[in-house]
């Protein structure tokens, strides 16, 4: 039997859809998974988010950091035009009205844009780690930061990139809690849900990327917990085993 549905009831049917979904995405985490799990992280993300992309106007990013997430897709044969026709609308004019790498933009739309080529052209964690890895060791492959990082301690590494962070972002932070003992204890802080698990584990990448380039080969950052308002990082310096 057909039943016309109209559009009073549809509206419903996609509230309660959209009910759903925020439920699902709550702190719990389903045999083990993160609240921003799953191969659709960029649908996930907006979701959770108290006014979707419009969500924390007061936490920004540099415009030169989406400048440099944007233009990493060459790595599958896109070009930024290619990526700006496949984004959707709110990202598309984010992405094509960049204005210059020194200025504030939304880092909620940062992140959207980074979870959105995530799930298009790399779905697998993996992948995703060593795509952070390699824009992070290209930016910091110069002989002049190799040497300046090479004479300092591994603390003092991170410490740094910490200060790093805070200069680019407002409204999330990261700070570097312990480095007496190891492992090591960083902890990045942000609005409800503002940053998504594949994000933050992207975060430890480029963590580890700068401990290696600064000789400390064996190092290792990796998520020790994540929740909706913050990231703790585990740093182990010796090798495994």
């Amino acid at each position: 039997m057909n039943v016309d549905v109209g559009p009073a009831q549809m509206a419903v049917v996609r509230n309660e859809a959209a009910l759903v979904r925020r439920l699902l995405l709550r702190d719990s985490r389903v045999e083990g998974e993160s609240p921003m799990s799953g191969p659709k992280t960029y649908e996930a993300y907006i979701d959770a988010l108290p006014g979707g992309l419009d969500a924390y106007p007061e936490m920004l990013a540099k415009a030169g950091i989406v400048a440099t997430v944007v233009d990493d897709v060459a790595r599958f044969g896109k070009t930024r035009e290619d990526l700006i026709d496949e984004l959707p609308g709110a990202l598309r004019d984010y992405v094509a009205d960049l204005p210059p790498s020194s200025s504030w933009v939304s880092e909620v739309r940062l992140q959207a844009l980074s979870l959105f080529i995530n799930d298009r052209y790399m779905p697998d964690e993996h992948v995703q780690w060593q795509s952070a890895y390699d824009v992070n060791t290209k930016l910091l492959a110069g002989a002049a930061y190799k040497f300046m990082l090479g004479m300092i301690s591994p603390s003092r590494v991170l410490k740094m990139g910490a200060m790093a962070y805070n200069h680019f972002h407002k409204g999330s932070s990261l700070q570097v809690i312990d480095t007496k003992t190891e492992p090591f204890l960083i902890r990045m802080s942000y609005p409800r849900h503002a940053i998504a698990e594949p994000v933050a584990r992207m975060q430890a990448a480029v963590l580890t990327s700068s401990l290696h380039i600064a000789g400390n080969e064996h190092a290792r950052v990796v998520i020790d917990s994540y929740d909706a308002h913050g990231t703790e990082f585990k740093v182990t310096l010796a090798p495994p085993g």
